[in-house]
């Protein structure tokens, strides 16, 4: 029972951690992109590149799961995603525009490849009930991750909050490797 509450505790962490991220980004990129300089119309486009390559990642990272494990997928995505998130706030903006897609795929393959993996871990007749308690949690951390990373980004700058979104990428890592100790041994959610 110890392990399956400790497997339902990080799965429900890394579903926060990556709903937050994401909503945080969405909502501080067009700001970041209009103070390099661009216009309202190129902030949208941003947004458009970054959802189009979001969703190759989540078809794309589906398949590497298959291939390289729940784990290494999450931990190779995370990295490369607050690679990425970094690399927006240095890079000019059409350097950013063309790394957009890119940082989509690894920014929804971090959520493919945690989502995709919940039903893994039910027992067959709770699988539909343990990915809705899951889906339910995490939505609500993603509503609740635009007027608070809004906030934040008022009170101490879009950069510095695009820094913390980097650095909350990373709290996956460690959340992937506690996921691969609690699941070494497949125990089962109820």
């Amino acid at each position: 029972l110890a392990d399956k509450a400790m497997l339902v505790s990080i799965y429900v962490a890394l579903g926060i951690a990556d709903s937050v991220v994401r909503g945080a980004f969405f909502v501080l990129l067009p700001f970041l992109l209009i103070g390099k300089g661009a216009t309202v119309v190129t902030a949208g486009l941003a947004l458009t590149l970054v959802f189009v390559g979001g969703a190759i990642g989540k078809f794309v990272c589906g398949w590497i799961v298959k291939w390289i494990g729940v784990v290494t997928t999450i931990v190779l995505a995370a990295a490369i995603t607050a690679v990425g998130v970094t690399a927006v706030l240095w890079l000019p903006l059409n350097a950013t525009l063309v790394l957009l897609p890119m940082l989509g795929s690894a920014l929804n393959g971090v959520t493919t490849a945690i989502y995709g993996s919940v039903p893994n871990y039910a027992k067959p007749e709770r699988r539909t009930h343990a990915l809705s308690v899951f889906y339910t949690i995490t939505i609500g951390s993603a509503a609740l991750s635009p007027p608070l990373s809004g906030a934040v980004g008022d009170l101490i700058g879009v950069p510095s909050a695009i820094g913390i979104v980097s650095l909350m990428t990373l709290v996956n890592i460690p959340l992937a490797v506690a996921l691969k100790n609690a699941t070494a041994d497949r125990c089962e959610l109820n």
